[in-house]
């Protein structure tokens, strides 16, 4: 069984995978992000020098990629630790890019970029949907009139067809990661545990929770916020969205005059 998980869970840096260091080996180009990197450009749509947000932005790897292709990029992350590593990666790459902690529920910019992008199931942390449809509306008073908000995340009813209720992964260090899951389908959300293992030993442990939305909640809560749906895709190769898709690109528009 999943452990009780914090309401407030996001605030423990072990959630967000803190084993990540500024020295690992080009951080921000690595291959497995290139395409969604490469995606994300074309399907923004934007000419060269646009203003970008990346929101969540973490050690800010998509940020540096998308700054390299000529975006005037500002990562918002709320954990300080990834805000350093962002910046050490960006100057490491000569790139203009600027970095920032906080809150996603409150952007500290109006009518400014171009572009939003919130990347990697960073999506859907919080305890209320309420607190969700307020980063939704956070981001579309960020937008200029007819700026573009990509949202990707996790496939819910993928994860509902395909639902691993435990496996693991080893670590660069050698130590195991044991990820145990629950759906909770009263509030559609996936509970989980990770539990380091060294030498058969528990060193440490912590949970998370997501909430799963399928495409039509997205879709509304969208429309609620001003924002106009446009385009959905299943993976970073612009496949079509559907029940095996094991994501969800969502791409829409600005629809302030």
């Amino acid at each position: 069984m999943v452990e009780t998980i914090s309401q407030e869970w996001w605030r423990d840096p072990r959630s967000h995978f803190g084993e990540l260091k500024a020295e690992s080996p080009m951080l921000s180009q690595r291959k497995d992000i290139q395409p969604a990197v490469e995606f994300i450009y074309s399907q923004l749509g934007l000419l060269n020098g646009a203003a970008l947000l990346d929101l969540c932005c973490g050690p800010g790897r998509y940020s540096v990629g998308l700054a390299h292709k000529g975006f005037e990029v500002v990562g918002l992350e709320l954990n300080q630790q990834y805000v350093t590593l962002a910046r050490q990666v960006a100057a490491g790459e000569q790139v203009a890019t600027g970095f920032l902690a906080g809150d996603m529920r409150s952007i500290p910019f109006v009518n400014h970029f171009d572009a939003v992008i919130n990347v990697g199931t960073s999506f859907g942390f919080f305890d209320r949907e309420a607190e969700d449809q307020q980063v939704i509306e956070s981001v579309a008073r960020s937008l200029k009139p007819g700026g573009v908000f990509l949202l990707e995340m996790g496939n819910r009813d993928y994860y509902l067809k395909h639902f691993v209720a435990k496996d693991w992964r080893r670590r660069e260090d050698g130590k195991v990661i044991v990820i145990q899951r629950e759906f909770d389908y009263v509030r559609s959300r996936i509970n989980s545990t990770f539990e380091v293992l060294a030498d058969g030993d528990t060193e440490e442990k912590w949970s998370h929770s997501w909430r799963a939305y399928a495409l039509v909640e997205i879709a509304a809560m969208l429309e609620q916020a001003g924002l106009v749906l446009s385009h959905t895709f299943g993976n970073w190769n612009s496949g079509g969205y559907d029940v095996d898709s094991p994501r969800m690109i969502v791409v829409s528009k600005n629809g302030k005059a």
